[in-house]
């Protein structure tokens, strides 16, 4: 990987219904505000489908454009479709989304403190958006530092446990209640296994292992990151998306952890800081989406379609699945391709159309798969793989 730790390529377009390209002008449709809040109470209670279904019936904005975040709109389809093969700590995540864009009046200076300082650490030279206030809504869906402070530092995550949440949703989450007061700390990769990541955190010298979801998709053993270890009870895991840093700013924020945030103000404006990484849905996987995509790159169609059907992408996930199980994953480094399948597997455009592209071929690496991925990718491969053998 380049030394200018934690870069990324650069978004590419997504493909489906739930993967629309944003629109370039974010002025607001207020007829809208009443089916906004509607959807949020939705979620709120945990109820996926309602908030589904209102976002599907009220799809567009009054010129016909797709008025919604995309990834907001997968992470409900995942919800969905996962149904019983989502972990608690994957409705975890959802609060931690739901709390970032919760637009709490008494937050009103929190989130506008995060914004400038999110603004204020990129320089006017990187920021994204075509206007003022595509800026802000990019940095608040995109920036590492922004979602840092307001779900962390500034209180987002607790004052929405405690004003929004209910206790319905909470009911099926995974020891939320102390992520509140998770810490940043300065890991750096030891290794990664198809389904472990090791770290060594850098404060304390101890050793640790999370799920390889993909946050070191395309890291190396002795790079390093920034990121919020949280427990859950199937053992620690990340929060979310690490920010990949180099050794020094990891050596200085193990230090003092407390001072996360000037460590990288001494970064700021350098190839090191590189924090418009948050690029995906990250209920069930690490990965930003750009990057999962450049694993199916080879595998899909050529030329490639604009925007691949469901059912074509379906079909390049499976064959990235077989080729990954036959391989063992080694190839093409750095790039982690199972965690990438992982993804792929359980993205809401694929997941509906494998049962009906699978056949009796497709069992030896469906069992590979679910004896290699971690949870939930590995217990949906092993749902499919039943799936199989009460077909024959």
């Amino acid at each position: 990987m380049p030394k200018s730790r934690g870069r990324r390529p650069k978004k590419s377009s997504r493909r489906n219904d739930h993967r629309r390209r944003e629109r370039p002008s974010h002025e607001l449709d207020l007829r809208m505000l009443q089916v906004m809040q509607a959807v949020v109470e939705a979620e709120a209670r945990g109820d996926a489908a309602g908030a589904l279904e209102i976002v599907e019936t009220h799809a567009t904005d009054r010129d016909g454009r797709f008025f919604w975040n995309p990834d907001r709109v997968a992470r409900l389809a995942q919800v969905v479709q996962l149904g019983g093969l989502l972990p608690g700590w994957a409705t975890s995540r959802w609060i931690l989304e739901q709390s970032l864009i919760q637009f709490d009046p008494a937050l009103r200076g929190a989130r506008q403190e995060a914004m400038r300082i999110a603004i204020e650490l990129r320089g006017p030279d990187e920021l994204p958006g075509v206007d003022a206030v595509d800026v802000q809504t990019k940095v608040m869906d995109h920036d590492w530092v922004h979602r840092q402070l307001l779900i962390y530092e500034y209180g987002g995550l607790e004052r929405f446990l405690h004003a929004w949440a209910t206790p319905d949703l909470v009911a099926g989450a995974d020891r939320i209640h102390e992520w509140v007061a998770a810490p940043i700390r300065a890991l750096r990769l030891e290794s990664r296994e198809p389904a472990l990541l090791a770290w060594t955190d850098l404060a304390s010298g101890e050793g640790l292992e999370t799920p390889n979801l993909g946050a070191a998709v395309l890291e190396e053993p002795g790079d390093c990151a920034l990121a919020r270890v949280v427990p859950t009870e199937c053992g620690p895991m990340l929060d979310g998306v690490p920010l990949g840093v180099a050794e020094k700013t990891a050596d200085q924020v193990a230090a003092d952890p407390r001072a996360w945030l000037d460590a990288l103000r001494t970064v700021a404006g350098t190839e090191d800081y590189f924090v418009d990484l948050v690029h995906g849905n990250f209920l069930v996987t690490d990965v930003p989406s750009n990057i999962s995509l450049l694993a199916l790159h080879d595998f899909l169609p050529s030329p490639i379609p604009r925007d691949p059907d469901g059912i074509v992408t379906a079909e390049a996930v499976i064959a990235l699945a077989r080729h990954t199980a036959s391989s063992g994953g080694t190839e093409p480094e750095p790039l982690d391709l199972w965690p990438c399948v992982a993804a792929e597997l359980l993205a809401p455009d694929v997941l509906p159309h494998l049962p009906r592209r699978l056949g009796p071929a497709d069992h030896a690496w469906l069992e590979v798969l679910g004896d290699t991925l971690p949870d939930p990718a590995g217990r949906a491969c092993r749902a499919l793989t039943e799936g199989l053998e009460d077909a024959a």
